[in-house]
């Protein structure tokens, strides 16, 4: 595993969660090729250690059982998948934080990408904010004091370290199958993040058992969820999912009209046929009525009707 673009010695390698007796093809394990810790520096950069992040995340991950840092790590019952995984770290010791107040701010974007350029299931990724609030003024009327240049180093390990938890907890349900992503999906304090990321595996597997679980997701108090879901539902192509994603979509939410009126046009179907013609008279977008229009005539002669 190459760390940085340093040659890292490999850590020691726990045994990944046993392999069920039904499993069928074996699951997988990630080979990391390498780890690479990239970040956009302000106008007064500091010192991040990129390095030792990369070595520090790689450990966390192969101790996991869910990662091999190589091909000889590979656990009896699994077969590895060459993937690498890259950190882009931005932060600002003057931000703005969440309270409207001046804050450390870290973002970091993680993303493990497959080395099969044919591979096309989705992989692991991460997005994480991390901030910390500047200390108090000593004395009423006074500006709040900034961080000193060794608390940014300390938010973006600690941050780092979250990104690797975070990493595990996706693979879990990655290469746990239906089960797992019910169990997500079912889990309505799990982060908007996680959500999305199991309805996009329901998506790319296009796993018609779980069309009553992805559903409730169709919430619009989280749009990317939203969103996700009714993807999903598309892909499953069960034309009973037409209903839920008609009375789910407002009128005034042009991204997710859009997504359903391209989700209903692949599943079809009398009522899929209605909710297009209703959109196609009556929706005040143009370019939306032009949308539904085209997806109406696209239905089978029996539904368009």
């Amino acid at each position: 595993m190459l760390c940085s673009g340093c040659t890292c010695d490999p850590p020691a390698q726990a045994p990944p969660p046993p392999v069920p007796a039904d499993a069928a093809p074996a699951p997988e394990q990630i080979i990391l090729d390498s780890i690479a810790v990239k970040s956009i520096d302000p106008a007064q950069p500091v010192e991040l250690y990129p390095r030792q992040l990369a070595q520090q995340l790689g450990a966390a991950l192969v101790d996991s059982g869910l990662f091999a840092s190589r091909p000889e790590d590979v656990a009896p019952g699994y077969r590895g998948r060459h993937a690498t995984l890259e950190l882009l770290i931005e932060y600002d010791p003057a931000g703005l934080g969440s309270r409207g107040t001046s804050a450390l701010v870290v973002v970091i974007d993680a993303a493990i990408a497959w080395q099969d350029p044919a591979a096309l299931d989705p992989a692991p990724w991460d997005h994480l904010l991390a901030e910390q609030p500047w200390s108090p003024a000593d004395e009423p009327g006074a500006a709040p004091s900034p961080p000193e240049p060794g608390a940014v180093a300390t938010l973006v390990a600690d941050a780092v370290a979250q990104i690797g938890a975070r990493l595990v907890a996706r693979e879990q349900v990655r290469i746990g199958g239906d089960a797992a992503v019910t169990d997500l999906l079912s889990d309505r304090a799990a982060d908007a993040d996680m959500h999305a990321w199991a309805l996009a595996l329901v998506a790319h597997r296009r796993s018609r058992p779980l069309l009553d679980a992805v559903v409730p997701h169709l919430d619009a108090g989280r749009p990317g969820v939203q969103l996700a879901a009714i993807r999903a539902l598309a892909a499953i192509g069960d034309a009973r999912a037409v209903a839920p994603l008609t009375r789910a979509v407002r009128f005034e939410d042009s991204e997710p009209l859009a997504a359903v009126i391209d989700a209903v046009a692949t599943l079809g179907g009398d009522e899929a046929a209605s909710f297009l013609e209703f959109v196609a008279s009556g929706h005040p977008d143009p370019a939306l009525r032009a949308r539904a229009a085209e997806a109406r005539a696209g239905l089978p002669a029996a539904a368009a009707q």
